[in-house]
């Protein structure tokens, strides 16, 4: 594993990224603003659920779903660049996997129940069971966000190419 690992970040590709101020430091920004933008609207939809942002028709929310999707595009491609350009440290971090797998969980949560409540009202669960998604989906947004942040504090390994 660490073999491919220190092969694919002595590409040119990955040095370019990992080497050029603007680009990783670029994809970082982008990753994080459209990360911020995708959690955001997303706290939104679930406080909707859960009570708290009521008030706003479910109309005014179907607007905000095309722009989740444009924001995971954006996600998936600026943290593709910086997985290139770093994979041991992503990699062989456990918190990496823990940041995708709640972001991953959560995305999916919310965006189920907002499509059902949307546009399948009749297929939406119990408010009770609708609330209880919603509450863990937010607390896996926290958990994505805070593994997030410590993703640059807790790798190991920075470059697997140092080994080999």
């Amino acid at each position: 594993m660490m073999a491919i690992l220190a092969r694919l970040e002595v590409t040119g590709f990955s040095i370019w990224i990992r080497e050029t101020g603007w680009v990783f430091f670029g994809s970082l920004i982008l990753h994080s603003l459209a990360l911020g933008l995708v959690v955001g609207i997303c706290l939104v939809l679930n406080l909707k659920i859960l009570g708290p942002a009521a008030r706003i028709p479910d109309k005014h929310l179907a607007d905000f779903l095309p722009v989740v999707w444009l924001g995971l595009i954006l996600v998936v491609l600026s943290g593709g660049l910086l997985l290139i350009a770093y994979p041991a440290k992503a990699l062989t971090n456990p918190v990496f996997f823990l940041k995708g797998t709640s972001v991953l969980l959560a995305l999916l949560i919310t965006l189920k129940l907002t499509t059902r409540r949307i546009l399948q009202p009749s297929t939406m669960p119990s408010g009770r069971i609708a609330r209880t998604l919603a509450g863990v989906a937010l607390m896996l947004w926290i958990t994505s966000i805070a593994a997030g942040r410590f993703l640059a504090y807790t790798h190991s390994i920075l470059l697997a190419s140092r080994y080999y």
